[in-house]
C-alpha cells in the first residue's frame, strides 16, 4: 500500500511539473505573438512536442519509462494546461498525422491545407525531437522522495525547456536532432 501511495505522489507531482511547463511556454508564446501562435498550434510539430515531451519529462521525473505512462497521463496534463482545448487540438491533429502518413501521394498537398503529407509527418518529426530534448531537461523526483526530503519546486538539471515557446512564437528552436540508430 505504501509503494503504491509513492508511485501515486510521483506521478502526480510529475504531472504537475510537466503541465507548468507547457502552460508557461504556451503562456509566454501567446503574449508575444497571438495570431501566429493560434495557428502554428494547430500544427503536428505540436502533437510530436507534446507526446515526447510529456513522455521523456515523466519519465525523467519518475524513472518509469514507457508509452504506457505517458498515455495515462497524456489528457490531465493537456486538460490541466488548456482545458477542453489543448487535448482536442493534440487528437485532431494526431489524426490528421494518421491520415497523412496513410496517404499514397506523399507530396500531394492536403486537402483543405497548404502542407503536404511528408511535411505534416517531418512536422511531427522535429516537434518529437524538441520534446524530447526538453522533456529531459527535468530532474528526477525518485531519490529526493527516498531521502524523505520535501519536494520544492527544483530547477532542472539543464536548462528551461523553451522549444515550444520558440515554435509557437515563429522563433527558432534551440535543439540538437536525436541520434538514430542506423
Amino acid at each position: 500500500m505504501l509503494g503504491f501511495l509513492k508511485r501515486w505522489k510521483l506521478e502526480r507531482e510529475a504531472r504537475k511539473r510537466i503541465g507548468i511547463e507547457l502552460h508557461r511556454q504556451i503562456k509566454e508564446a501567446f503574449e508575444l505573438d497571438e495570431t501566429g501562435t493560434s495557428t502554428r498550434l494547430q500544427t503536428s510539430f505540436c502533437v510530436g512536442y507534446i507526446y515526447y515531451f510529456v513522455r521523456l519529462g515523466f519519465s525523467t521525473i519518475t524513472g518509469v519509462i514507457g508509452e504506457r505512462a505517458a498515455d495515462k497521463h497524456l489528457r490531465h496534463i493537456c486538460d490541466g494546461v488548456l482545458p477542453k482545448r489543448l487535448y482536442e487540438i493534440f487528437s485532431r491533429q494526431l489524426a490528421a498525422l494518421e491520415v497523412a502518413r496513410q496517404m499514397e501521394d506523399q507530396n500531394k498537398t492536403i486537402t483543405g491545407s497548404n502542407i503536404s503529407p511528408a511535411e505534416t509527418i517531418k512536422l511531427f518529426e522535429t516537434g518529437g525531437e524538441a520534446g524530447a530534448a526538453d522533456g529531459s531537461c527535468f530532474m528526477p523526483l525518485g531519490s529526493i522522495y527516498e531521502h524523505k526530503l520535501r519536494w520544492i519546486n527544483l530547477p532542472s538539471t539543464t536548462s528551461k525547456p523553451d522549444n515550444l515557446r520558440r515554435y509557437l512564437a515563429g522563433q527558432d528552436r534551440n535543439y540538437g536532432p536525436l541520434q538514430r540508430e542506423t
